[in-house]
C-alpha cells in the first residue's frame, strides 16, 4: 500500500463513524460467515467494510472478500466453473460477486496488506474522477443492484434489512446535501430509486415466470 491523496489504503477503513456500530448490529449486518471478514457483503445485499478488522488488517493477513479491482488472484479450480452474467456494463461489485462464489464453494478469501498496488492517476475510471452524469447514475446502480444478483442463490439476505439500510442511506444523503452541501450526492440517492424499481421488476418477473433482463433499464444510462 502506498499513500495517494494521503490516503495510504482504500479497503482499510480508516476510522470508524458512531454510526457504524448501531449499523453492523442493524443493517449493515453480514452474511452469516461474513463476520470476520473485512470486506463482506451485508444481508441487505451492500458491499461493506468491517472497521472493527481494521486494526488487523493494517498488520497481517485477514479474511475478506474480493476488495477492489487490483492485485487480485485466486485459484483456477476455485473457479473454473464460475460465469460471470451478462447483465452487467460496468461491473461495479464484480469482484464481490465473484468473491461471493469463491466463499460459498468453501475457500477462504484473504487480504495481506503487504501485497502493494502502486495506482497510476489518469483521469476517469469506474470509480474515481468521474465526469459524465449518466455514468455515474448508471455505476451507483449497479452497485445497488447486488441484492437482486444474488437474492435467488443467497438465503440470508433479507428484504427487512433490506429496507432498513435503504430509509437509513437516504436519510444519510438528505444530510449530506442540505448540510453539508455535498449536492453530488442528489446521484447517488436518485441512484437508490431506480436500483429499487430496476430490482423489484426483476423479482416480479422472476416469479411470473417471465424473461427480463436489466440491461433493458440500464442500457438508458449509457
Amino acid at each position: 500500500m502506498i499513500p495517494i491523496k494521503d490516503k495510504a489504503s482504500e479497503i482499510i477503513p480508516t476510522y470508524k463513524p458512531f454510526s457504524d456500530s448501531i449499523g453492523y448490529k442493524v443493517w449493515n449486518r453480514p452474511l452469516e460467515g461474513l463476520e470476520d471478514y473485512l470486506v463482506y457483503v451485508s444481508k441487505a445485499g451492500v458491499v461493506e467494510y468491517n472497521s472493527d478488522m481494521s486494526h488487523l488488517a493494517w498488520c497481517q493477513t485477514t479474511k475478506s472478500l474480493l476488495g477492489m479491482g487490483a492485485n487480485m488472484s485466486v485459484l483456477s479450480r476455485a473457479v473454473e466453473d464460475f460465469r460471470f452474467p451478462s447483465s452487467w456494463i460496468l461491473g461495479l461489485t464484480w469482484e464481490q460477486f465473484l468473491g461471493w462464489h469463491i466463499w460459498k464453494k468453501g475457500y477462504n478469501l484473504l487480504f495481506n496488506p503487504n501485497a502493494k498496488v502502486h495506482h497510476l492517476i489518469h483521469g476517469q475510471t469506474l470509480s474515481r474522477s468521474i465526469k459524465d452524469t449518466k455514468k455515474e447514475t448508471l455505476r451507483w446502480i449497479e452497485y445497488n443492484l447486488l441484492f437482486y444478483r444474488l437474492y435467488s442463490l443467497e438465503q440470508n439476505l433479507s428484504k427487512m434489512n433490506r429496507i432498513t439500510w435503504l430509509m437509513f442511506s437516504i436519510l444519510v444523503d438528505i444530510k449530506k446535501i442540505c448540510k453539508d452541501k455535498e449536492i453530488q450526492r442528489i446521484i447517488r440517492m436518485k441512484s437508490k430509486f431506480r436500483s429499487e424499481l430496476i430490482g423489484l421488476k426483476w423479482l416480479l418477473t422472476r416469479k411470473l415466470g417471465a424473461r427480463y433482463s436489466p440491461l433493458i433499464d440500464l442500457k438508458n444510462f449509457v
